[in-house]
């Protein structure tokens, strides 16, 4: 895999969404996608073992009393 070129990224993907990246705002902005694109590719490098699990799902509006949370009848 060829290594992230921020400049790049900026010159394909702000003119498909629309973007207008002022000359004085692309040096901001590159650094920030390369700080994003070190954080992903510590998050690729973590290995997946299979013991992993997802985080139960929030639901808005499904409040519970504490007592049913922890599993205690009213």
């Amino acid at each position: 895999m060829t290594a992230f070129d921020p400049d790049r990224h900026i010159d394909a993907m702000a003119p498909a969404l629309g973007l207008d990246i002022r000359p004085e705002w692309r040096v901001g902005v590159a650094g920030f996608l390369a700080v994003a694109a070190s954080m992903a590719r510590l998050v690729e490098e973590v290995v997946d073992d299979g013991m992993a699990e997802g985080a139960p799902v929030y639901c808005p509006g499904e409040i519970q009393p504490a007592d049913a949370r922890r599993g205690e009848t009213p």
